[in-house]
């Protein structure tokens, strides 16, 4: 008798099941319902698992092809980002000699407004008696309110805030006090981050200014009330005009004219950062309309793959120049000139020399300089430096710390702040 054989023997495939001589004797021999099921259920396991090595099979292959395509990728993109450079290039330059022309006409079309009840600054501290012997920046902590793209800490705050000591005004002033037994009076100028978010600052200030000359470097981004506990005569203020956290200049010289009209010294500055430099004219004029001259900084430090102030273009560098040495006090009236020609003078020397630095530097390498010894800089976790760019001088906190005895010559090839290259021999604080 013929029949159909079963086909027993080799592996398992699918298309076995389309084989009536396959599937036939295997449906005729199912004994039960369970049996049904443990089938099926082999059945299922053995698809699952074909899938995945399919599945497999796929990822290797898409990921040695990717392997193959991304150097063509990679060189698909530069070439695509040159093409859009080649593209935007002439629009770009169009755009950069639109500029030009408009901070070249800054200069000549300034036009002064009238003043609204201006407010003189008081005499500084520090000219209301003798210069004290040493004076020092106080980078009190690493927190602050606000997070300028060009503040030294922007995208780094947290690398650093991990390192701050934070003390009580009571264990602080066990420090100072030892300091001052030791150097006596200081010109203290605390600087942050933002001071007034430090803990309990404005308790911290009262307490530091009884034996000390103190000026506070803000953001201004408080109440002016909060300094009504302190002495005018020993608290100072320079306030920094941040125009894109802090709103319309109008509104931050009224807070300056509230300090000033409580009897506190306050001056104002501003960055000449690149992108505020079409506005920087009209933010001059709103404070001068309030009596306050405001200093305005060369930015130094890395904005589109320059350096600055060496990447200023041309208009930029007259503009900034001219609004640094004050070329725009010609509009305002006699009076105002006078007076910020002696609210300069209050503050003593320093200031026109470090602007002058910042707008032409020079090589202080070698140059005998007094930092370390008449100046300097109080870090957040306790060190205390020579200056900005470093110098170890000891531990503030331990309890045999002192400054150093004598001047040193300066091992970096410029000074990279306005306010410590007046140490340096030349300055009207270096070693005579």
């Amino acid at each position: 008798m013929t029949g159909t054989k079963p086909e027993t023997n080799g592996p398992f495939r699918l298309g076995l099941l389309f084989r009536p001589s396959y599937l036939l004797p295997r449906l005729r021999s199912i004994s039960s319902a369970g049996d049904a099921f443990s089938r099926a259920a082999g059945l299922a396991r053995y698809c699952c698992s074909g899938l995945g090595s399919a599945a497999y099979g796929l990822r290797g292959y898409c990921l040695r092809a990717g392997r193959r395509l991304k150097p063509c990728a990679d060189e698909a993109r530069a070439l695509s980002a040159s093409a859009r450079s080649a593209v935007l290039a002439p629009f770009r330059r169009l755009a950069g000699l639109r500029r030009e022309r408009e901070l070249g006409r800054a200069v000549p079309g300034f036009r002064a407004s009238p003043e609204r009840a201006p407010v003189p600054d008081p005499p500084p501290p520090s000219a209301r008696g003798p210069r004290p012997d040493v004076t020092l920046s106080w980078n009190i902590h690493v927190a602050c309110n606000y997070d300028c793209p060009y503040c030294w800490f922007h995208g780094r705050w947290g690398e650093f805030a991990g390192r701050a000591v934070s003390l009580p005004p009571e264990e602080w002033m066990a420090h100072w006090d030892r300091f001052n037994d030791r150097h006596g009076k200081a010109e203290i100028h605390i600087a942050g981050g933002e001071p007034f978010v430090y803990p309990r600052f404005p308790e911290l200030l009262s307490r530091l200014s009884r034996r000390n000359t103190v000026y506070v470097i803000t953001n201004l981004a408080w109440d002016p009330a909060a300094a009504g506990g302190l002495d005018p005569e020993k608290v100072g203020f320079s306030a920094s005009y941040h125009c894109a956290a802090a709103g319309p200049a109008e509104a931050f010289a009224g807070k300056v004219c509230r300090l000033r009209s409580a009897g506190f010294s306050t001056a104002v500055s501003i960055v000449a950062y690149p992108p505020y430099l079409p506005g920087l004219p009209g933010m001059v004029d709103a404070f001068m309309s309030r009596g306050i001259n405001p200093v305005v900084q060369p930015f130094r430090g890395e904005w589109r793959g320059g350096r600055y102030p060496e990447a200023y273009s041309p208009a930029e560098k007259r503009l900034v120049a001219w609004l640094s040495r004050g070329g725009y006090l010609s509009a305002y009236p006699e009076s105002a000139r006078r007076r910020a020609s002696d609210e300069a003078a209050a503050r003593g020397g320093g200031e026109d020399f470090g602007r002058e630095y910042l707008l032409a530097p020079f090589r202080t390498r070698g140059l005998p300089c007094a930092a370390g010894r008449d100046y300097g800089r109080l870090q957040f976790n306790g060190d205390m430096i020579r200056c900005s760019q470093g110098g170890y001088v000891g531990n503030f906190l331990e309890p045999d710390f002192g400054m150093s005895p004598g001047a040193r010559p300066c091992p970096f090839r410029t000074c990279e702040c306005v306010n410590e290259v007046v140490y340096v021999k030349g300055g009207p604080y270096g070693p005579r």
